[in-house]
């Protein structure tokens, strides 16, 4: 019997990474991408927050997030924008789904899954480095909350204690400690030694290239859709199952496109990297929770500041009313003194319940779903599917 052989649609965070894990089994990966490049934008693997975050666990399921995202209904600037001028069958969807998950208790269950991918997919990054020396300006300074509200901050030790049985690690942490950002307004903070952060784009192009050399994995240059057409370059998913012994769907928020069963909707999100002139750029990243914002220093004087989240489809371009509170915060929060500002903007590939789908759906498998946390959770996630596949 040969080798077996295995198509990977998506070149992404999840798209690499479960190549490289069924490569390591000895199976014959094609990989399927529309880009000629390694996670090019308009995804997310191409300039997100950066950070490695188990501290960032906490699914959004509750009663509390959904009155706050009623009060920011009509924010343009909103740290969550439902955007009631787009409307669309998948939203309407979606939201249901998030208030049904949230009727149904399902915060504790899945924030601890969720802590349970991200410990293990730390793990399995620090392996890798090992493993191969994998690059990727990896800076590890530990995360750092802040709470610019008391009752925010009382949740925040409340769940330290709750989910400490996790070992996700998160520690109370003393304001004083903040020396390198101005503490103005900031109620608490807290700790997580262990949590670092990376430039995705780097590690997904360098873990490509590894395995390019290592392994047999060959990159396609074509546009899977749904079904077959007449266009040159073009791939009918049924067409590829015909193919192959097994076809992963790990095309982030296009992934409903080529498998609709799957509830995942595109959240918007946006970042800002500066280039720090002054050298003042905090040693540790940064989680705002109250505005959605993280922050991440790179070694070559980058600064990246992430955030924001947005219900508008895959509206294009990048607004100044979601970019400028991000600008705002480094101004209030820095003492960075920047030149020159990229703009980008990404979609979350999201689920109601915020849990990631990892499994077989009708006749292909998908790994797709992770939200804001495909770079936290992606070693994981890609793990168990080769394991299962």
């Amino acid at each position: 019997m040969g080798l077996r052989k295995v198509a990977v649609v998506g070149n992404g965070i999840a798209g690499i990474t479960t190549a490289y894990f069924l490569a390591k089994r000895g199976i014959e990966v094609d990989i399927y991408d529309r880009n000629k490049s390694v996670a090019l934008p308009p995804a997310c693997s191409y300039q997100n927050g950066g950070q490695l975050s188990v501290s960032n666990s906490e699914v959004w399921n509750t009663w509390d997030n959904v009155f706050r995202g009623l009060g920011w209904l009509f924010k343009k600037d909103a740290p969550l924008a439902l955007r009631p001028d787009v409307i669309s069958w998948d939203k309407i969807k979606w939201l249901a789904g998030f208030v049904g998950a949230t009727i149904t208790n399902s915060y504790e269950r899945n924030t601890r899954k969720t802590i349970q991918y991200a410990l293990r997919s730390r793990e399995l990054m620090l392996e890798l480095e090992d493993e191969i020396g994998i690059e990727y300006d990896a800076k590890k300074e530990g995360i750092v909350h802040i709470y610019r509200n008391g009752a925010a901050y009382k949740h925040a030790l409340h769940a330290i204690k709750r989910f400490k049985d996790t070992g996700w690690g998160i520690e109370d942490y003393s304001v004083d400690n903040l020396t390198d950002i101005k503490t103005n307004g900031i109620k608490g903070a807290t700790l997580c030694k262990d949590d670092f952060n990376g430039d995705i784009h780097l590690f997904c192009n360098a873990l490509y290239n590894h395995m390019k050399i290592n392994y047999p994995v060959t990159k396609y240059e074509n546009d899977v859709t749904q079904y077959q057409t007449r266009e040159v370059g073009n791939m009918g998913i049924d067409t590829l199952c015909g193919m192959y012994d097994e076809v992963v769907v790990a095309a982030g928020a296009w992934t409903p496109e080529l498998v609709p069963q799957c509830n995942i909707y595109p959240i918007k999100g946006y970042t800002v990297t500066l280039w720090d002139q002054s050298k003042k750029a905090p040693k540790y990243s940064i989680i705002d929770d109250g505005k959605k914002i993280v922050t991440s220093t790179f070694s070559d004087g980058r600064f990246r500041v992430a955030g924001t989240a947005e219900l508008a489809g895959f509206e294009k371009g990048e607004s100044w009313n979601r970019i400028t509170p991000l600008l705002d915060w480094v101004n209030n929060y820095t003492y960075i003194e920047y030149e020159g500002i990229a703009m980008h903007s990404c979609f979350r590939p999201m689920t109601p319940n915020m849990l990631p789908i990892v499994k077989k759906v009708g006749n292909v498998w998908v790994n797709s779903g992770a939200g804001h946390l495909g770079w936290t959770m992606g070693m994981a996630l890609a793990e168990q599917i080769s394991e299962e596949l």
